[in-house]
């Protein structure tokens, strides 16, 4: 049989069948270099097994207890926050428009149609890119203007 050294983790921590470790513990009796790491590996065990980890400290306690009873913010009020800024964003640039440039409502306008999802304006129904031709000509003729 050739060395065993490959099998030893195995042989050590009990995950061979009883075959595998008669056939281990039958070579490690004629090799001296895998008794040697038989040894060696065994000692390494005990000695991790006499290892006693420490106990947490209060504020590492405290610490888990604050990361798991963090109070979540239920999704429909991310939601409702979501739609409130964007409804304010709009209200601003409609009225940042008005304030600086009149002719720029309409753009607004359109663009806050844009952003709410209605893109029908009377008979026409608009796509995204006729909607955003017309914020562009718009624009083109402010700056014109």
């Amino acid at each position: 049989m050739k060395h065993v050294s490959d099998l030893i983790p195995a042989y050590v921590d009990g995950r061979l069948d009883d075959a595998e470790r008669e056939a281990v513990r039958a070579h490690c009796e004629r090799c001296p270099a895998c008794a040697r790491a038989l040894a060696e590996s065994e000692a390494v065990w005990d000695m991790l097994d006499s290892v006693r980890a420490p106990a947490p400290s209060r504020s590492v306690w405290a610490g888990v207890a604050a990361a798991t009873t963090e109070r979540r913010v239920p999704a429909w009020q991310r939601l409702a926050y979501g739609a409130l800024s964007a409804a304010a964003l709009a209200a601003g640039v409609l009225l940042g428009a008005q304030q600086y440039d009149p002719d720029l409502v309409a753009s607004a306008t359109l663009t806050d149609d844009i952003i709410s999802g209605s893109l029908l304006s009377g008979e026409t129904v608009w796509t995204l890119d006729s909607a955003l031709d017309s914020i562009l000509a718009l624009d083109e003729e402010s700056e014109e203007g």
